[in-house]
């Protein structure tokens, strides 16, 4: 069976999401999903943050419910590099991540692509933590659109 893992900065709302609704499309692939934050280049200690984006949970639920998705219950991960070499593919939302989860991971950067890239878009999905409720609705119909698109191509 295919192993994907999403990656995100800090596996809140991005990766989760993606994992949540990859599990829906793709039954016949195991998904998972983890943080750089956690992890030797943002040095934050396990589940530390976390407190500081409780605020964030009334956006977060506000742009799922819009999608008809009910918010998990999950904690979330750092990215390690069991993690990293047990997956087929990683998926990341920026390029920022992208080149973060590289220097992290050397070994595993030909596995290593944006959502948007695999979904055929050249907008990049931004982390809508601290920004505006419009942010977490643009980045949570991102996902969305962009996994339905690898859905009908199979490209995953």
């Amino acid at each position: 069976m295919k192993k994907i893992l999403f990656v995100c900065k800090g596996n809140i709302y991005r990766s989760q999401l993606a994992a949540h609704l990859a599990r829906e499309k793709f039954s016949d692939i195991q998904v998972d999903s983890a943080g750089l934050c956690g992890t030797s280049m943002y040095g934050a200690t396990k589940h530390s943050h976390i407190s500081k984006y409780e605020c964030e949970f009334e956006k977060a639920q506000a742009a799922l419910s819009q999608c008809r998705i009910t918010l998990w219950q999950s904690k979330n991960k750092p990215l390690t590099s069991q993690l990293a070499n047990k997956a087929d593919l990683i998926i990341v939302f920026d390029q920022k991540l992208k080149s973060d989860v590289i220097k992290l991971f050397p070994k595993s950067a030909n596995k290593i692509f944006l959502l948007n890239e695999l979904a055929g878009e050249t907008e990049e999905i931004l982390d809508p933590m601290r920004q505006s409720l419009e942010q977490y609705f643009k980045s949570t119909e991102q996902i969305v659109t962009y996994l339905e698109k690898l859905k009908q191509t199979r490209k995953i």
